[in-house]
């Protein structure tokens, strides 16, 4: 189901909000979510503290 800072996704019985952060041409740049709802988003090579779910990132030209 989206929402206007993201969407959310059905994990494991419950549903999780993740957010999107997007440039100022509405490209999103970062999606995130709180999974252990600490209230702090953890971004470690660990996958199973890494609360980053996407990034994107351009080149000046346009491509991913």
């Amino acid at each position: 189901m989206n929402h206007t800072e993201g969407y959310t996704q059905y994990v494991g019985g419950n549903f999780e909000y993740v957010y999107q952060y997007k440039d100022h041409l509405g490209n999103v740049r970062l999606s995130y979510t709180d999974s252990n709802k600490d209230g702090d988003i953890d971004i470690t090579t660990n996958p199973n503290t890494n609360e980053l779910v996407e990034e994107s990132n351009y080149y000046p030209f346009g491509l991913k």
